[in-house]
C-alpha cells in the first residue's frame, strides 16, 4: 500500500478475521500492552484537525477498520475509480468489514480459552451489566469485572495482578478513549493489562439497549442510516463519516 494511503488510514491493518485472531493470540502471549483501536471514518475526520487524537492513534499497536467506510475509500484510492461509481458499487459489494462487537467478542474469546479476565470500563452501569450478562452466557468460562469509573487504575491494579492474561474494554467513546489508554499506558502495562481496546457506544449494543441494523442494511453498508433513526442527534457525526470523509478521501493524492 502506498504511504499516501497508510497516512491517510492512519496505518489501518486490513485484516481479516483469521489474521485479527493471530494478533490477539501474540499480545495475549506478549509481555506488553497491544493498544487496539477500532478505526472508522468518524476518526479519520477527527484526526484531521486534532492533532493530540492523531498521536494517540498512531502509537496504538493495531488499527482496524470498523464499519465499511474504511474499506469503500481503500478500494476507491485503489482503484482510482469515479467517486459516484465508486459509491455506487461499493452498496452492492458483499465485503464485509470486521466490527467493533465482533473484535470484543473475539477477544472475549481468545482470553477465555487462556483462563483470563475482561475488565469493562465506562458506559453506564446498566449498559455495563447487561454487557456482562451477555458475555458471561456466551463465554461462562471467561471472568469478567466492571470498574467503577472512579476508582479506575487504582482499583484495575489491585485486580488484574490476580490473572495473568487480561484485556480492558473501555467505553467512553473517542476520543476520548483512545486519548485515555496511552495516557495511561505506563500504568495499564504495569497492571498486566495485555490488550486494550476503546469500543465506543458497543456496550449498549450488546447489551440490547441499542438494536444493531438489520441485516439488509448491513450486507449493504447502510449502518450509518440506522444509526440516524435510532439517535437523531449524532447527525453532526454521521454528516462527518458520510459527506465530509469522502471528500476528504476524494481530494487525497492517489
Amino acid at each position: 500500500k502506498s504511504s499516501e494511503t497508510s497516512t491517510l488510514f492512519l496505518n489501518c491493518s486490513f485484516l481479516s478475521q483469521g489474521e485479527y485472531l493471530v494478533q490477539i493470540d501474540k499480545a495475549l502471549a506478549g509481555n506488553s500492552l497491544t493498544h487496539i483501536v477500532t478505526l472508522n471514518a468518524e476518526m479519520i475526520v477527527e484526526a484531521q484537525k486534532n492533532a493530540d487524537f492523531r498521536i494517540a492513534v498512531e502509537r496504538a499497536e493495531l488499527k482496524i477498520p470498523d464499519g465499511s467506510s474504511l474499506l469503500w475509500a481503500k478500494g476507491y484510492i485503489e482503484k482510482k475509480q469515479n467517486i459516484f461509481i465508486s459509491l455506487i458499487k461499493f452498496f452492492f459489494s458483499k465485503k464485509q468489514p470486521l466490527t467493533g462487537i465482533d473484535s470484543i467478542f473475539d477477544i472475549c474469546e481468545a482470553v477465555e480459552k487462556k483462563n483470563g479476565s475482561v475488565y469493562l470500563l465506562g458506559g453506564t452501569q446498566r449498559q455495563a451489566q447487561g454487557t456482562v450478562k451477555v458475555l458471561q452466557k456466551k463465554y461462562p468460562k471467561l471472568a469478567i469485572q466492571i470498574l467503577s469509573d472512579k476508582e479506575k487504575l487504582m482499583q484495575l491494579t489491585k485486580l488484574v495482578k490476580l490473572k495473568a492474561t487480561s484485556a480492558l474494554l473501555v467505553a467512553y467513546g473517542s476520543p476520548k478513549q483512545t486519548l485515555h489508554i496511552e495516557q495511561n499506558r505506563k500504568s495499564l502495562e504495569a497492571s498486566g493489562i495485555r490488550i486494550a481496546i476503546g469500543v465506543g457506544g458497543a456496550f449498549a449494543m450488546i447489551a440490547g439497549e441499542l438494536p444493531r441494523a438489520p441485516q439488509f442494511l448491513r450486507t449493504h453498508h447502510l449502518e450509518w442510516l440506522w444509526r440516524l433513526f435510532l439517535e437523531p442527534k449524532r447527525i453532526k457525526r454521521i454528516w462527518n463519516a458520510v459527506v465530509v470523509f469522502p471528500h476528504i478521501v476524494r481530494g487525497y493524492p492517489h
